[in-house]
């Protein structure tokens, strides 16, 4: 508090009229509204039933307007209207209010006799009437409107710019703590009653906040309105304020946040969930039929959009989509899943997919015979569909399955059963054969351009872990006590220098003479097999049994390991190679069944890479691939293959695409197993193979046995078993 001894008059003299204010009311004498205390002020109870708009002033259009303020006096006899919201929204409210006042980080070095008048307005029940939002209108008439409201609220107040601010922050901030986790108190409130209260008073100011506290808001009144939708089917909702409240208030912010900062692909789709929550079908359908129609003309016009904020993404659609699952209206399902087909930047999830199928399900409009009365519908609507999601899903989470299961099960409660019917987890063995209808499951192979893509991001994985590599090098290196490799000038050189590695042994592979490569090995894991040091021993008895089983094999090998002597394990103890290893390394030299790894590359990428290479000049356009009981007894798969126990744990490569790695996987890795020596690790050792995979574990669909359409396998996450589905098609 200030010295001044005006100032500490003014202030006693504050003290002294508030204390006898009640005492003063009879005679119609009123404090400016900052100062009066919000005790003195009359609390009523209040219906449940108002609707948020209602709050507000409105004209006859529904515009957005600011209401004329009652103040013609300069003594502040300004008629402040109730605030209509019921008890515990208005409790929960002053709770989180409340803890506003305690923060540090909204407190900052505002005073106590100025937190005391702030929340004499924040805590009041009756207050201005706030700017009305009611539907979007010009820019313009938007910003005076809201300049207008905050010219009378502060001729009204008479907040200092202190105080404001503190106001301010306190309403932006209540949607910080309400998206957080809670405390015991705070878990007993909808936290989305403070939002709406604290949206009222913002209103009532005339100002508007920022866009990322507009974006809180916005997440808080969304989502919550979901887990309340949730929670009112169970019977365990414990909301007393009713859903048009919270629905008004998001809209009206939703209005807002498009008239300040421009709507996005967000803002859209809550005003399309909201639209739809209230009945409004029609109105949703003919927003997004505008955003698709101005898509359409920016892809025309080679408008390029903002960071994309407008472009039709899967939540866009949803709203419409969940609508229309729930009612089971398969016509209006079908032409929205179509249009959502060809909406540049809309990507379908499995969730996504499972409501759609689970929906037509659900209704019957996969029934055999269905085609019969519409040929848009039956079981070869459902291969349509499934087709697609082969597509964009590589496998199920098992509460997405749990979604199929009961779209099917409920359609067959109706007593719709068909004898030829399966919809059952089976467990598909390494015959690839289904235990239930007999399918056969395929090893799926990457098409030429997913294996070019493949070999192209490979190099530039390469490139780009060079110098998280070198990092790592270094600091096995000062464990050991040994000296930090010297490093390039810049992070750039030392990535060009990983790249041209790379390269070169791409270019090496295409170019070289002689039989193409049809096994490589990954000599580091192959000679490190159960050991802490390198064995050499390992490495040739895997050769020999690959060269043995007609194979040509190339060892991708580091050149650390290639030296007479280098450091091994991790206590980086010396290990020296002997005269047996070192002539299993000039076999390998002559035989040209090694490349040596440039140091500071990670060899991993070399040998991965040789599996996609074309090998153009060896190969000459030749398929090396083995068939299944080949006549010459080979290992039956796709060549290259790599072998190696690797668990790719590294190289879930953030730039392959799932499917692509998925499929490498499955059709190139071989897992080998060694047998351990007794006396002589160079004695004849049983070197077992075994591929990684006998078929691939994505969505497929297989023709039945008996010709009654396809039978498709969905795998599940995290699981051995697949979901099995097979609707025989009678007519074919």
């Amino acid at each position: 508090m200030s010295d001044h001894p005006w100032k500490r008059i003014f202030l006693v003299s504050q003290a002294v009229i508030i204390t006898f204010y009640s005492s003063f009311r009879c005679y119609g004498f009123s404090l400016p509204p900052r100062y009066q205390q919000s005790t003195l002020i009359p609390l009523q109870h209040f219906q449940n039933s108002h609707s948020f708009s209602n709050l507000a002033s409105s004209t006859s259009d529904g515009a957005i307007t600011s209401s004329p303020s009652t103040d013609q006096s300069p003594h502040f006899h300004t008629m402040l209207q109730e605030i209509h919201f019921d008890d515990n929204a208005w409790e929960a409210y002053t709770i989180a209010m409340e803890q506003m006042f305690k923060r540090p980080g909204v407190v900052k070095k505002t005073k106590d006799h100025e937190i005391a008048a702030c929340s004499n307005f924040l805590l009041s029940r009756h207050g201005l009437a706030p700017i009305s939002v009611r539907r979007p209108v010009d820019g313009p008439s938007f910003h005076q409107a809201l300049e207008e409201q905050g010219t009378r609220f502060q001729q009204h107040y008479n907040f200092t710019k202190q105080e404001h601010e503190f106001i301010t922050r306190c309403l932006v901030y209540v949607g910080d703590f309400c998206a957080k986790p809670r405390g015991e108190q705070e878990a007993k409130f909808d936290r989305r009653d403070p939002i709406v209260v604290s949206w009222y008073k913002l209103k009532e100011m005339g100002w508007m906040p920022r866009e990322n506290s507009f974006s809180t808001y916005m997440y808080i009144l969304s989502n919550a309105s979901e887990e309340q939708e949730v929670e009112d089917k169970t019977g365990d909702s414990s909301s007393s304020t009713t859903s048009s409240v919270y629905d008004d208030a998001l809209l009206e912010i939703v209005t807002c946040h498009g008239q300040l900062y421009g709507s996005n692909e967000k803002t859209v789709a809550i005003q399309l969930k909201n639209m739809i929550r209230r009945g409004d079908v029609e109105g949703a359908e003919d927003l997004l039929a505008s955003l698709e129609n101005e898509a359409q003309q920016n892809i025309r016009g080679n408008v390029e959009e903002s960071s994309q904020d407008l472009g039709l993404r899967l939540r866009t659609f949803l709203p419409l989509m969940e609508h229309y699952c729930r009612i089971g209206d398969g016509k209006a399902i079908l032409r929205l899943f179509h249009r959502m087909q060809e909406a540049p930047g809309t990507y379908f999830d499995a969730d996504a997919y499972a409501m759609i199928v689970a929906s037509l399900a659900h209704h019957g409009y996969f029934r055999p015979g269905k085609e019969d009365a519409d040929e848009e519908f039956g079981p070869r609507l459902f291969d349509k569909i499934v087709s697609s999601m082969a597509e964009d899903v590589l496998d199920l989470t098992p509460e997405t399955v749990a979604v199929l299961e009961k779209g099917f099960q409920m359609e067959y409660s109706e007593g719709t059963i068909i004898d030829r019917t399966v919809v059952e987890h089976v467990t598909i063995a390494s015959n690839c054969t289904c235990p239930k209808t007999g399918a056969k499951l395929r090893l799926l192979k990457l098409n030429d351009n997913q294996r070019q893509h493949v070999h192209d991001t490979l190099k530039e994985m390469a490139r780009l872990s060079s110098q998280e590599f070198l990092q790592k090098v270094n600091q096995r290196n000062k464990a050991n006590g040994q000296p930090e490799v010297a490093s390039s000038p810049d992070e750039e050189s030392t990535e060009n220098r990983a790249y041209e590695a790379i390269s070169n042994f791409s270019e090496w592979l295409d170019t070289r003479d002689g039989k193409p490569y049809t096994s490589i090995v990954d000599g580091a894991n192959v000679a490190y097999y159960g050991h802490s040091n390198v064995h050499y021993s390992s490495l040739r008895a895997v050769v020999e049994r690959l060269v043995g089983m007609g194979e040509n094999p190339l060892v991708v090998m580091p050149s650390k390991y290639v030296q007479n002597s280098f450091r091994v394990g991790r206590n980086g103890h010396y290990q020296t190679l002997t005269e047996r290893e070192l002539g299993t390394l000039t076999w390998l030299r002559e035989e040209d069944m090694i490349y040596v790894v440039p140091r500071l590359c990670l060899d991993d990428y070399f040998w991965m890479l040789a599996s996609v290479s074309n090998q153009t000049k060896s190969r000459q356009g030749q398929d090396l691939t083995v068939p299944m009981k080949d006549e010459l007894g080979r290992f039956p798969g796709m060549r290259p293959m790599i072998i190696t126990n690797d668990q790719m744990r590294d190289h879930k490569l953030n730039l392959l695409e799932p499917r692509e790695f998925r499929r490498w996987c499955s059709c190139h890795i071989v897992n080998y197993h060694l047998n351990f020596y007794e006396a002589d690790e160079w004695e004849d050792r049983l070197v077992q193979l075994e591929p990684a995979d006998y078929f691939s574990r994505e969505i497929q669909g297989n023709p039945h046995p008996t010709g009654g359409g396809d039978v498709w396998h969905f795998p599940i996450s995290n699981s051995t078993d697949w979901l099995c589905i097979w609707l025989e098609q009678s007519h074919l």
